[in-house]
């Protein structure tokens, strides 16, 4: 396993739109949860896409999980 950087950076894509609903909550919610809950911007991403990943593609180190109930985030490390 990768040693853990000092000052990782994190990203996340998403919409402008949508980082006001972001900080209200509080939370990055999953493809999985955000289904339930009514829209508050813009969505990005592909339907056919975000259906596999909520009905097929299972987490190798979890696989009672699939990828759409995660929140993606990129780790970049340091340079």
């Amino acid at each position: 396993m990768a040693e853990v950087p000092k000052d990782p950076k994190i990203y996340h894509i998403v919409h402008v739109d949508k980082l006001r609903s972001i900080i209200q909550d509080g939370f990055v919610f999953s493809d999985d949860i955000m289904r339930y809950k009514a829209p508050n911007g813009t969505a990005i991403g592909m339907n056919t896409i975000k259906d596999r990943r909520l009905t097929e593609l299972r987490l190798q180190s979890h696989q009672n999980l699939f990828v759409g109930q995660c929140v993606p985030f990129n780790f970049v490390p340091d340079q």
